[in-house]
């Protein structure tokens, strides 16, 4: 398992393997889980947002103090 996804809930992780990894479309994930495309949407964002939760910002340019 890729080590960035580690983290997440197994929900979480279990959606992005699918859509990612094993290639299912929202749909497809949200008939396989029993669940709505809009609550495999909203997973997948959460998801995409827990690693700047996690680390507590962005990652910042060095140079200029920026966040990227």
């Amino acid at each position: 398992m890729a080590p960035g996804i580690t983290f997440l809930s197994s929900i979480h992780r279990r959606i992005v393997v699918m859509y990612y990894y094993d290639g299912f479309k929202q749909g497809e994930i949200a008939q396989a889980l029993d669940i709505s495309v809009g609550t495999v949407k909203w997973h997948m964002h959460e998801a995409s947002v827990k690693p700047i939760r996690f680390t507590g910002d962005r990652e910042r340019n060095s140079d200029t103090g920026t966040r990227r």
